[in-house]
């Protein structure tokens, strides 16, 4: 199964990598899954964002949402979704207003995604919207 996940960081560049989208990725190629990270620090279009996904073909596509990127993220869920992508959203605003995403994405995960996106992509949670993530075993995460 292919999964992308993207980082639409289109304003605010701080140079700093997404390294929570970087460990998902990796307990992902752990569990077998081809990954496409897309993060459009350096190339902040939706047209970048868009070429990517096309390329990839991914069955998932994973956005990482925090309030300031809010409009930015579900731009690209809507993207996706016109693609006939699965979409899930995770991050801080996920976590904390969940309920303002159900209309974007086919998954919102509360909480650290890095276990349960596993359980999602087996289809453990068929049906439901908003998934309260499980917290991670820290001793069992890729390094």
């Amino acid at each position: 199964m292919k999964i992308s996940l993207v980082f639409p960081r289109m304003k605010y560049k701080s140079g700093d990598p997404p390294l929570g989208m970087a460990l998902i990725a990796a307990n992902l190629r752990k569990n077998g899954f081809e990954v496409d990270l897309i993060d459009s620090t350096f190339h902040p279009t939706f047209e970048f964002i868009e070429k990517r996904l096309k390329n990839f073909d991914a069955d998932f596509v994973c956005v990482y949402i925090d309030s300031m990127m809010f409009g930015d993220s579900t731009h690209v869920m809507n993207i996706a979704k016109k693609m006939k992508k699965t979409v899930l959203a995770g991050g801080p605003h996920a976590t904390l207003e969940p309920h303002t995403l159900v209309d974007y994405a086919d998954y919102v995960v509360s909480g650290e995604a890095e276990e349960t996106i596993i359980d999602i992509l087996n289809g453990k949670f068929n049906g439901q919207k908003v998934i309260e993530a499980k917290r991670p075993d820290l001793e069992k995460l890729p390094m």
